[in-house]
């Protein structure tokens, strides 16, 4: 993949002083190859071959060698204390890839590896200087714009802001084989130097914020052109990995022991209690780095091949893996992009997998289903790059996955949103699929429907409120503005804590006197149990209720309410096929949600659109859970986005507890969560990361059983070995086996 980190100033004397002085040094892994100059701008420069120190640092003060600290354009440097002196580009092949290396006894296999690394940074590095690589012109300065129309009116179009093309980088690539850890990884440090050629001539720093939004692409461009050329040169095969494909046959097992710096960095996040995000991961990066570890007079690979063979997969098994590999380069890569995944089974019973030639416009709609409109509703020429390049297992060329590209763009199937008369910069013009704008527009469609329903008799109604005798006035305003709509489709918007499932047990009961049915729908297990435990209507997950109606059992008819919980996490698709299947029966569907809370998982947006597009919306405007008007404050500011006034609030308030260590932080919040327990309180324990959950459980489990409210002994379940008498256990699957549904709660009670 791809990371691009801001150089500091002398930050590349890293990168000059690991380079090997012998070749012991290298051998041994006390130095590296030495570095090379990339890019079209290195060589406008005349940089060519093996990297000079003194040459890269003066690319990276923004001067040109040999000139005695003359800029490229024959001045004097005017150096500012904010300017950035470049880029550092790393490009990372394949771990499968770089354990195949470490392990392999043929320097042939070696080099085929090297190789493909070293073209994929090149085909890259290309693919930014045409894409991404712009040079700012022009001013941003109103008064000086206006002064310069003043002076020459018919002459100012220059004086605007631009980005023109530039003539490339000046880059110098340093190829590294191992990580931190001292773990095989074959990587290339790509330094980049802010220091451009214009189409006009002259040099500047390039325009930072293309190269960012361009890393993903081009990162997935590396790989796909890794192995492309990995296949053509060894036939080896490609599997799916944890983050992109890996080589077929190397042991998952062995990248995993081969992993250290990955657990490194995953014990850091873990211990710092963070989740694992591309920010976090870049944190715990820097925080955990160290110098690579030199072996004490042995060989590099040795030891690699050493440590592989302890785990049973050595040279050998490294050579039958590339004697038995028959992958090869299709003769016509275009047409060999055409195919799909698919299953069969043999007589037996048995899977097997396998690719099936398909129509191009077959595998386009597979694409624009699965990989671009799946979690978003729109996607840029970029994004369309880096998921073809992704989707190509046997890799590609960049002309290659150009041309692929640019048949999915004049497909009948993709739609651009964007206006044609004020044209997006360059691969930020935004598309999406002829499904997903049919999606929106039957969703709009039945969002916009009125007169289609009666509304409830208003005697019914008023019986319904009259029966719950602490009912808030916007509660009770919610249920008349529901039981009262004629469309299709109705909303409740209620922000956390104001009552959403006392409001919708009494319009269930409306509904029901009224002699409909009230059935409930959630993208979760957990949020349908909550409904039909605190509303009383029988509740499932929206996808197992769409499953029954295909089957044909439970179909909705004109006396059937869905009333659908936590819409505002729902897949837009979902929602869409729901409602207007309901609508199609005659039928009513409540949307229940806060549009200002969590987003959907997957392409979203749908009820934000129904709370302005739909006739009938209430909402619920009371806080019943927090009683200090404070807090309330402080709820409604979180939700409106005031993150520093609601946490100030809670500082203020001593609801924030801030420890010295992760340990004081754990020992903190089991004391609250015990004295709340005391009280007579629920309260749960939330944490950032799985590990920290795990060490939060343990350390409230040693609690209860230091109070006698568990058993000291461990019993043994299923092979579990872990559970105790009087334990709590909340499920996080489904199991029609078990009997279970995801966040249900059991107690492990006895054996009768």
């Amino acid at each position: 993949m791809l990371s691009i980190a801001k150089l500091r100033v002398g930050q590349e004397a890293y990168h000059l002083s690991g380079v090997a002085q012998s070749l012991d040094d290298y051998y041994t892994g006390a130095g590296e190859s030495v570095g090379q100059w990339l890019g079209g701008g290195a060589a406008r420069l005349d940089l060519t071959g093996d990297v000079r120190p003194d040459d890269l640092r003066a690319v990276l003060a923004g001067l040109a060698p040999g000139t005695g600290g003359l800029d490229p354009n024959g001045n004097q440097l005017r150096t500012t204390a904010r300017r950035v002196p470049g880029f550092d580009l790393t490009f990372k092949l394949p771990k499968s890839a770089s354990v195949l290396y470490a392990v392999s006894d043929d320097p042939r296999v070696q080099g085929a590896i090297i190789d493909a690394g070293e073209t994929a940074v090149r085909e890259a590095v290309a693919w930014l200087e045409r894409e991404a690589i712009r040079a700012n012109r022009g001013s941003h300065n109103k008064a000086w714009l206006d002064r310069q129309h003043a002076l020459d009116p018919n002459n100012t179009t220059q004086w605007r802001p631009q980005r023109i093309t530039t003539h490339g980088v000046v880059a110098a690539g340093f190829r590294h084989r191992t990580s931190r850890a001292g773990d095989p990884l074959l990587h290339w440090h790509v330094l980049v130097a802010n220091l451009v050629e214009g189409n006009d001539g002259r040099w500047s720093a390039f325009a930072h914020p293309e190269i960012y939004r361009s890393a993903k692409t081009a990162g997935q461009i590396f790989q796909a052109v890794a192995r492309r050329e990995l296949t053509a040169s060894l036939g080896v095969d490609w599997v799916r990995g944890r983050h992109v494909q890996e080589v077929a046959g190397v042991p998952s097992h062995l990248l995993e022991v081969f992993s250290k710096r990955r657990a490194e960095i995953e014990s850091w996040l873990a211990s710092n209690g963070r989740a694992d995000t591309p920010q976090t991961a870049q944190e715990a990066t820097l925080a955990t780095r160290r110098g690579k570890p030199e072996r004490e007079g042995e060989r590099l690979d040795a030891g690699w091949k050493r440590e592989a063979i302890t785990h049973g997969w050595g040279p050998d098994q490294a050579e039958q893996l590339i004697v038995q590999a028959t992958q090869t380069v299709a003769a016509d890569p275009v047409g060999e992009v055409w195919r799909l995944a698919a299953v069969g089974f043999d007589e037996a019973g048995d899977a097997d997998h396998y690719e099936r030639a398909v129509e191009p416009e077959e595998w386009i709609a597979d694409l624009l289903r699965r990989d671009l409109t799946q979690t978003s509703t729109t996607f840029t020429r970029f994004e369309l790059t880096e998921a073809v390049a992704a989707r190509i297992g046997t890799g590609a060329t960049v002309a290659t996955i150009d041309r692929v590209v640019a048949r999915v763009l004049a497909s009948d199937q993709v739609v651009a949103v964007h206006e044609p008369a004020t044209p997006a910069p360059r691969g930020r013009a935004r598309y999406t699929s002829r499904d997903m704008l049919g999606v929106e527009q039957r969703l709009l469609a039945a969002f916009n429907a009125t007169n289609t329903n009666q509304p409830l008799i208003a005697d019914i109604v008023e019986s319904a409120i009259a029966d719950r005798i602490t009912i808030g006035i916007d509660q009770a305003a919610a249920v008349r503005t529901l039981c009262a709509a004629t469309g299709p489709v109705a909303v409740l918007v209620g922000p956390a804590g104001t009552g959403k499932t006392f409001t919708l047990d009494t319009v269930r009961d409306a509904y029901e006197r009224a002699g409909y049915q009230v059935i409930g729908a959630a993208p979760s297990a957990r949020a349908a149990i909550e409904l039909h435990a605190g509303a009383n209507i029988p509740s499932r997950t929206l996808h197992s209720l769409l499953v029954a109606w295909d089957r044909g059992h439970e179909h909705p008819t004109a006396e059937t309410v869905v009333v659908i919980d936590e819409a505002g996490m729902t897949d837009v698709r979902l929602l869409e096929r729901s409602i207007n299947l309901v609508r199609a029966a005659g039928g009513r569907v409540i949307l229940v949600g806060d549009h200002h809370q969590l987003p959907e998982i997957d392409a979203g947006g749908g009820f934000s659109a129904a709370t302005t597009r739909t006739s009938t919306v209430a909402e619920l405007t009371v806080n019943r859970r927090q009683h200090a008007p404070w807090e309330q404050d402080a709820l409604a500011e979180l939700r409106a986005g005031n993150i520093t006034i609601a946490v100030r609030a809670y500082l203020d308030h001593d609801r924030v507890a801030v420890a010295d260590d992760r340990q004081q932080m754990v020992e903190i919040a089991i004391d609250r969560w015990q004295q709340a327990r005391g009280d007579g309180r629920h309260v749960v324990l939330l944490a950032g990361t799985n590990e920290l959950v795990d060490v939060l459980n343990e350390a409230a489990r040693r609690q209860l059983v230091d109070n006698g409210e568990l058993a000291a002994d461990l019993d043994g379940h299923y092979g579990h070995p872990g559970y105790r008498i009087g334990e709590r256990i909340d499920h996080r699957r489904n199991s029609d086996l078990a009997r279970t549904q995801y966040a249900q709660h059991v107690t492990v009670a006895p054996a009768q």
